[in-house]
């Protein structure tokens, strides 16, 4: 899974993702945001009672996918450089500020 989004665009999206993705959860996943890369790339997330599904306008998915990341890491990662990428490998994830 791969995708490519203008840095703006992230970072309003996780804004909005943050504030109900819990920081501290009672079940570790509720902190985390699910991507997902298929013909557009979502964001989703839950505190159990209030759910979000953001889709990033004008980003670019290499290849199609899901996964599941700490909001909190993609948000500070999102703050960096003018274009953001995200590989997601069988052992690993990365993050790039382009």
């Amino acid at each position: 899974m791969e995708f490519t989004v203008d840095k703006k665009t992230l970072e309003n999206a996780m804004t909005n993702i943050v504030s109900v993705a819990p920081a501290k959860a009672i079940k570790p996943i509720l902190s985390s945001v699910l991507i997902e890369c298929s013909d557009a790339v979502y964001l989703y997330a839950t505190d159990m009672e209030t759910s979000i599904r953001i889709k990033l306008e004008g980003a670019s998915a290499q290849s199609s996918g899901k996964t599941a990341v700490d909001a909190k890491t993609l948000f500070e990662n999102a703050n960096t450089g003018a274009q953001f990428y995200m590989g997601y490998g069988a052992y690993e994830t990365y993050y790039l500020g382009a």
